[in-house]
């Protein structure tokens, strides 16, 4: 934290020396203004890939492996909950027999029960869900159960507490997925065997690799996943430590412990800040945190699987739904015996929505800025001032773009360190290529993805404002 607010102080000083030098116009100052809190969420992104790359490069051995756990002499009893609702009921079913078949070769099925939880209001798709179920009961190595709720009150976060009072009593451990999950079946194990060894862990998320993808989007989400994220997402697991976050799948979570802490409240008022809390997952996991169980991330834990959008537009329709959300924990800030941590992740998850707005902002006051000085003519600087104020606006610019690819350089260098890795991406030259194509379509991608949370910031907002937000 201390890193994030010092770069964000040297990338900051250089537009200030050279807008205040003649005095602050109201447009240099609405940019000043601006581009304090974007820097600082930039910042905070590269200084937590880079403990991250630091400590995969020097200290991987700190990170939790499969190979550093040992099965317990009883395995618990773990539950998988795959929560649905009007899914393809087929590709969800092959998806869990995939685990059972891998949970097999284990020789741990009798410990792990599989529970379709649905919430469908489909007739004819709650038929295919229940002969899917029995088929897998009839033929699986572990046991399958089908649960359909007749209202989905609470939408996913009530389904689970549904099971959680009425099942949950039965179970040390469950394990909460996707419709897209998928997990082998030795992370499975080795998930319940790190819960027994970690008697105060709460929640052990795992961080789930990009698969199945056949559009470009898709491949190209998929590829950067596999390029930077471990290294984004260790950083994070190491400087959140036992405040890390629950992103409600591909996890396991001791069942009394989320039964005793993690009810999520309905916030008063009506939607969309008002009403169910649509990104419960992370408020449960608060919530342990409170009741004094610890949440942990395993970023090295290799096993864990999940679809990314296939289409921009599919991305934008999840990422409007995650908005809303993280929106809606503005109002848990006052939240009482939170840890401190908490209260900063609840504003730096509403910065990651507010960052497009923001953006959108501080270039349309550069344009005005540039407008207002007149254009320059041929050879002279886009905005005026001394060499060396010029000099330092562009040692800003260049550290802006460094903080912001710097993390897949960072992912980049990892693979050609590792041979293993290395010959996985392809060799040299396949990762070389795939590593531009992935530059080049972020790039381009960039200002569409503004606009678009632009547009989700503005319609929960103008919903908010409305006569059933006042409500």
């Amino acid at each position: 934290l201390i890193a994030t607010l010092v770069l964000t102080a040297a990338a900051w000083t250089a537009p200030f020396e050279l807008f205040a030098g003649d005095g602050l116009t109201l447009l240099e100052t609405a940019g000043l203004v601006l581009f304090g809190p974007l820097f600082i969420g930039i910042s905070c992104w590269f200084c937590s890939a880079l403990a991250g790359f630091l400590l995969m490069l020097f200290r991987p051995h700190s990170f939790l492996r499969l190979e550093h756990l040992t099965t317990p002499a009883r395995m618990p009893r773990v539950a998988m909950l795959a929560p649905i609702r009007n899914e393809d009921v087929a590709a969800v079913a092959a998806r869990l027999a995939m685990m059972d078949a891998s949970l097999a070769r284990t020789g741990h099925s009798v410990a792990f029960d599989f529970f379709l939880l649905s919430d469908t209001n489909d007739e004819q798709i709650a038929a295919r869900e229940h002969a899917e179920v029995s088929r897998l009961a009839a033929q699986s190595s572990s046991a399958f159960f089908y649960r359909r709720r007749s209202d989905n009150a609470g939408r996913k976060a009530g389904n689970i507490n549904d099971w959680v009072r009425n099942y949950g009593g039965a179970y040390d451990h469950m394990i909460v997925l996707d419709a897209d999950s998928v997990m082998s079946g030795e992370l499975l194990v080795g998930l319940a065997s790190a819960m027994e060894a970690r008697p105060d862990l709460g929640v052990l998320q795992t961080i789930p690799i990009g698969v199945g993808g056949e559009t470009l989007f898709a491949r190209h989400l998929q590829f950067g996943i596999r390029l930077y994220g471990r290294v984004a997402t260790a950083g994070i697991a190491w400087w959140t430590g036992h405040e890390s976050l629950y992103w409600g799948h591909n996890a396991i979570v001791r069942v009394d412990a989320f039964a005793a802490t993690a009810a999520v409240p309905r916030l008063a008022g009506a939607p969309p800040f008002g009403g169910d809390i649509l990104s419960h997952d992370v408020v449960e996991g608060w919530f342990m945190r409170r009741g004094g169980w610890n949440v942990a991330m395993a970023p090295m834990l290799e096993g864990t699987y999940e679809e990314c959008p296939p289409t921009l537009v599919d991305e934008a329709v999840r990422d409007r739904r995650w908005c809303q959300g993280n929106l809606q924990h503005l109002a848990l800030l006052r939240t009482k015996g939170l840890h401190w941590l908490a209260r900063v992740q609840i504003l730096m998850a509403a910065m990651v929505y507010a960052a497009g707005p923001l953006w959108f902002c501080f270039l349309a006051t550069g344009v005005a800025l540039r407008v207002q000085q007149g254009f320059p003519e041929a050879g002279e600087p886009w905005f005026g001032g001394s060499a060396e104020q010029i000099f330092e606006l562009h040692w800003s610019i260049v550290l802006t773009v460094i903080m912001l690819f710097g993390p897949k350089v960072m992912g980049m260098v990892l693979i050609l360190l590792d041979p293993t890795e290395r010959r996985g991406f392809g060799g040299v030259g396949a990762l070389s290529a795939g590593f531009a194509a992935e530059f080049v379509m972020s790039a381009l991608l960039a200002p569409v993805r503004m606009l678009i949370a632009c547009r989700a910031v503005i319609e929960v907002v103008i919903a908010g404002a409305g006569p059933a937000g006042v409500a």
